[in-house]
């Protein structure tokens, strides 16, 4: 999708913005918002219905007969997607008596949609793929615009916006009377509230309220922190894996059929397979202090595709100390081979701003302790909140680290202590179970989506009555 596209070569992706925490995330977002508005601004595009929308007070929404129309807009609802992964469980089960579900799929990559979106047979699905004469133009995608708009959604939906260049531009337009985005990729999309009107998150995963609300550009509102903010179902069965049908049980640290066939057998494993572009310079002097803590560590990180990139990372290590006899990389593995790495592993570490989440789950439901240290923005804060959900507070003393000396002690702990880690992966199978199959999250995606959206439905049984009710004048 990038051949002759302007957009994708002149204007930068915040996708990495998510993992830079200490910088003011939401106005670098909206700068990138404002280059880009000022460059194309026919992607600005407000229709002249919406220019008059106002939102109305919680109780003064007019009522609808029927349901809810919900866009479900991305470029990643492709197979396997992270994504997909995350949000198919909730968006399957949404009531279907209150949301007409339509899936749009910006196919931005010549990768077919996941089959998740055909569960319902009322659902609709639009596929919008980019034309061979869309070239010279970085607003190409104002092609799209009309299509969208003539559906008159009552909630456009955005699951990820800084993944997909077509998405993060087709966001920038207002084409339905509420615009929402969440956490695909945990960043603020830099668009202004009065456009996307709404980031959804987890309170859970979030600092306090006032603090974690200047974040985003959108006005955000919390999934509630009292259950799991998504339906999960488990990606191992405890023998193979369920995303490639690949067993890893029987696997020995002595088969060691691994990319690296240099790693020691015996000795403390510690492994973080995070993508390495999760690796910011914080995570250097974590690392290096483990192995400086435990001379029986063996380090195992994910190897960087990139040969220039790898080559810094391990310049990065070698300055800060750490002896890199017991460092090893690894390419990235089918998927049974790397549950088969966490589950030889002593202890698997959280990177470091930004840590996991789906690698997080996975761990964890291997029975194995993730250590982690959270950070200030939402993408380095999963792991904390899957453990808070967990709800175990003697674990959570045993691999919640409050600063990056005590991540090293615990991690060192953990490994170096087979008692101790015994006793908190015990503590792990026993309350593993709460973030799978949550119905709870469903209900509370609904009630946001209810109450975000721009009309009320009537009580169950009865009809609107909407008499001398017309939308307030606003300019937007």
């Amino acid at each position: 999708g990038a051949m002759n596209d302007p957009y994708v070569h002149c204007v930068l992706t915040i996708f990495h913005l998510s993992f830079y925490h200490r910088a003011d995330i939401s106005r670098a977002a909206n700068a990138q918002f404002n280059i880009a508005s000022k460059l194309w601004p026919k992607l600005t595009y407000v229709p002249e219905k919406y220019r008059k929308y106002v939102k109305p007070k919680k109780n003064k929404k007019p009522c609808k007969d029927g349901r809810i129309r919900l866009g479900i807009v991305s470029g990643c609802l492709s197979i396997h997607h992270s994504v997909v992964n995350d949000f198919s469980g909730v968006l399957k089960r949404l009531d279907r008596n209150k949301f007409h579900i339509s899936y749009i799929y910006l196919k931005e990559r010549n990768i077919p949609i996941d089959n998740f979106v055909h569960h319902h047979e009322q659902d609709t699905i639009a596929i919008l793929t980019k034309n061979d004469n869309d070239v010279c133009d970085g607003a190409w995608v104002t092609r799209y615009h009309p299509i969208l708009e003539g559906e008159d959604f009552d909630i456009l939906f955005y699951p990820d916006l800084t993944m997909s260049t077509q998405a993060q531009r087709l966001a920038m337009a207002k084409l339905a009377k509420v615009q929402a985005t969440s956490h695909g990729h945990p960043v603020t999309s830099g668009i202004p509230k009065e456009i996307m009107n709404y980031y959804i998150s987890w309170e859970a995963a979030e600092l306090d309220y006032e603090t974690s609300k200047d974040h985003y550009t959108e006005e955000l509102v919390l999934l509630p922190k009292e259950t799991m903010h998504q339906y999960y179902t488990p990606r191992s069965d405890g023998i193979r894996s369920l995303m490639d049908g690949g067993t890893y049980t029987h696997i020995k640290r002595t088969d060691n059929p691994f990319s690296d066939s240099n790693i020691p057998e015996d000795g403390n494993w510690y492994t973080c397979m995070q993508k390495p572009f999760k690796f910011q310079p914080e995570v250097d002097k974590l690392f290096c202090g483990i192995l400086n803590h435990d001379p029986l560590g063996q380090l195992i990180l994910h190897r960087e595709v990139s040969s220039i990139n790898q080559e810094s990372f391990v310049r990065r290590l070698t300055n800060e100390g750490c002896d890199m006899s017991r460092v090893h990389f690894l390419d990235e593995q089918p998927h049974h081979l790397l549950l088969a790495v966490y589950s030889l592993s002593d202890v698997v570490l959280d990177s470091y701003s930004a840590g996991g989440c789906t690698t997080t789950r996975e761990v964890l439901e291997l029975g194995k302790a993730v250590v982690t240290l959270p950070s200030r923005l939402l993408g380095g804060r999963w792991s904390y909140a899957y453990y808070q959900i967990m709800g175990d507070e003697m674990l959570n003393d045993m691999v919640i680290a409050k600063s990056e000396v005590e991540y090293v002690d615990l991690a060192v702990q953990l490994g170096s202590n087979n008692d101790r880690r015994d006793h908190a992966e015990a503590r792990i199978k026993a309350s593993i179970h709460k973030l799978y199959g949550k119905e709870e999250a469903v209900r509370a995606w609904e009630k946001i989506f209810l109450d975000i959206a721009p009309v009320k439905l009537p009580e169950e049984g009865s009809r609107c009555k909407n008499e001398g009710w017309s939308w307030p004048s606003f300019e937007l």
